[in-house]
This record gives C-alpha cells, sequence and structure tokens, in this order.
C-alpha cells in the first residue's frame, strides 16, 4: 500500500514537472547550441527519472509491479540512485566552488529556482524516500558494472561528439581543462559512479562467490586423537537460566504478551505523524515549495504505533528517526 502511494505521488508529481517545463521554456544561450540540452546530464537524470517514476505509477495502478520489480530493482541502483547522487554532488560542489563552472550567472534570469533544485536537489530527495519506502533488490556485482560502464560510455561518446561536431563543450570547465585534466576529471568521475553502481561481490557461501581454495582444509585435519584422552575434564551438566527477553517493536506487528490483560496476542499497527514526517516536510518545502504534503501519505514517513487487539492498550512504539 505504502508503495502504491509514493508511486501514485511521484508520478503526480513528474506529471506537474513535465507540464511546468513546457509552460516556461526557459531556453538560455547554451541550449540554442549543438546539441541543446541534450547535451548535460543533468537533463539526461532528469529525464530518465521522470520516465522511471511515470512507469513506476502505472505500474502500480495497473497491477503490474510484479513484472516490473526486476527492470525497476535493476534501474533503481545502477542507473537512477547513483546518477542522481553523482548529479546533485557535482554540481553543487562544483556550483559552491566556482559557479561559473556548472551553471554562469547569468542563467538566474531564464531558470526558475524551482526548476533548478528539481534537476539539481529533488531528484536526491525522491531517490532516498524510494530507499526508505520501497524494497528493492539489489543487483549482481558484474551486473551492475556492465550496464554502468555502458551508459558512462554512452555519455562520454556524446559529450565527445557535441564538441567535435559543434565545437562545444557539455560544461564550461571542460574548456578550461586541458586533455590530460579532461581524462582525470572524466576517470575520477567514472570511478565515482561505478563505486556508486554496484554493491561489494557476495562473501563466501552465497550465490556467484568465488569457491574457496581447493585442498582446503586439508586432509587428515584435524589430526587422530585430538584432544587426548583425559586432556579436559568431564562435562557438566548445564545450567540452563531463562531470561526475558524485552519485545522489539518493528514496523509490523509482532506476536507477544500483553502486559495490561496478559493475552498472547499479535500486535495492531497504526501509524502516526511524527519527528521524521515533519523534518522531511520542511525540507521539501524549502526545496520545491508545495510538496511538503507527502511525507504526511507515506506511513514509512510516520512512527508506528503497537497496540493490543483485545483490549486497545498501548504496548510499544517504533519511531521512523530509529
Amino acid at each position: 500500500m505504502r508503495e502504491k502511494s509514493f508511486y501514485n505521488a511521484m508520478f503526480w508529481y513528474h506529471i506537474f514537472v513535465v507540464w511546468y517545463r513546457y509552460q516556461f521554456p526557459m531556453i538560455s544561450e547554451e541550449d540554442r547550441t549543438f546539441a541543446g540540452r541534450w547535451k548535460y546530464l543533468t537533463h539526461w537524470n532528469a529525464m530518465l527519472q521522470i520516465a522511471y517514476y511515470l512507469c513506476c505509477g502505472l505500474a502500480a495502478n495497473y497491477n503490474l509491479m510484479e513484472k516490473w520489480e526486476p527492470v525497476r530493482d535493476q534501474a533503481f541502483y545502477i542507473i537512477i540512485l547513483p546518477l542522481s547522487v553523482f548529479v546533485s554532488t557535482m554540481f553543487w560542489g562544483l556550483y559552491l566552488y566556482d559557479r561559473d563552472l556548472v551553471f554562469p550567472a547569468h542563467l538566474d534570469k531564464v531558470v526558475t529556482p524551482f526548476f533548478n533544485h528539481q534537476k539539481h536537489s529533488a531528484v536526491v530527495l525522491w531517490t532516498f524516500l524510494e530507499a526508505a519506502v520501497v524494497h528493492h533488490r539489489k543487483p549482481g556485482h558484474f551486473e551492475g558494472h556492465f550496464v554502468a560502464g555502458l551508459f558512462c560510455a554512452t555519455y562520454l561518446a556524446v559529450v565527445l561528439w557535441v564538441h567535435l561536431a559543434g565545437g562545444v563543450w557539455a560544461y564550461p570547465i571542460l574548456g578550461l581543462l586541458n586533455w590530460g585534466g579532461k581524462a582525470a576529471f572524466s576517470g575520477i568521475s567514472i570511478a565515482v559512479y561505478f563505486q556508486m553502481s554496484a554493491p561489494p561481490p557476495p562473501p563466501y557461501g552465497q550465490a556467484g562467490a568465488a569457491p574457496p581454495p581447493a585442498n582446503y582444509p586439508p586432509a587428515n585435519y584435524p589430526p587422530a586423537n585430538y584432544p587426548p584422552p583425559g586432556a579436559y575434564p568431564p562435562p557438566q551438566a548445564p545450567v540452563v537460566v531463562v531470561a526475558a527477553q524485552p519485545a522489539y517493536f518493528g514496523r509490523y506487528p509482532i506476536n507477544m504478551t500483553c502486559n495490561n490483560c496478559q493475552a498472547q496476542i499479535q500486535t495492531a499497527v497504526h501509524y502516526e505523524t511524527g519527528v521524521l514526517t515533519w523534518i522531511l516536510c520542511a525540507v521539501l518545502f524549502f526545496v520545491t515549495g508545495f510538496c511538503c504534503f507527502i511525507p504526511f501519505l507515506i506511513d514509512a514517513c510516520k512512527d508506528a504505533i503497537h497496540k493490543c487487539p483485545s483490549c486497545q492498550a498501548f504496548v510499544g512504539r517504533k519511531d521512523a528517526l530509529s
């Protein structure tokens, strides 16, 4: 239910973004150069995220999520999440160092603050919020690197093609660096993106892991007659100590004994507005100006309250921040 609510909210938000984009063209001098906006990684990220959330919204409402999940999980972990984090951190890092390297001051007269933050700030908020709300299966190590490498090679080819065919660089910083600097900048960027786009290889014993070394452990181990007879005293009868374990309250119902009516129960859970809800509300208000209501619609942003279904007594709580 919470996944469907989240994807519905993202679906209509990105419908609004598409409408806003065509309502206010915001065409700069840079956009009129060769290849237009399609030479910018920021624009690639924005278009991919819009397409991703529109597909997720449609799948959630037309009962197609079961078939869509494998594609969704691959796209989220390999492209959507790492690309959004990369674009946002690179943009704001260079912006704070010298904004002329990525977003010259004259663009403030063309690009509205909302659209600037939508492309460079909100994209990270949506992906982090999805990671908290929706369960995803991580892709394999090789699979993640292969798709990430293909994506990086494609964009790098576009950047070089735009320069060779149109005589312009996608970003001013590339025009200031020599070819050695360009190679170093591109290599570091690709390495960072690779690191974010694929999980580490699995440990021994899991599917896809490397096998242990041959002849391990060695034959005749441990040696015969080890330990020697009489080396240790005979075992004593164990003393069993039964300790009552405190109930752990999570975000879902648990089985326990009610402290009020002493019945064996499965707790009833409902969700209430908590500290995290208001924090996300404030963040979204300052970033987008109007999407601050979204955390109040998503249970994962609220505190989980456990009650006894028999006597309706409060038995526990799980704060969303803890």
